[in-house]
């Protein structure tokens, strides 16, 4: 999931309750920030599923 707070840009994993604070307001550095700390992105369906490092490793 992304989350917006106070302008910047926060990722959540949809399998465990990890999140990754980026402190950037533009999605193109967050989505940098996103993948240089190993984070995926998948599309199941219609909807993303953000997955943090620990949870794919898990799947």
């Amino acid at each position: 999931m992304i989350d917006r707070q106070y302008g910047e840009i926060t990722y959540e994993c949809d399998a465990c309750d990890e999140t990754l604070e980026t402190g950037e307001s533009e999605f193109s550095d967050a989505l940098g920030m996103f993948r240089r700390n190993s984070w995926r992105a998948e599309k199941v369906g219609s909807e993303w599923t953000h997955l943090c490092p620990k949870c794919q490793d898990r799947k």
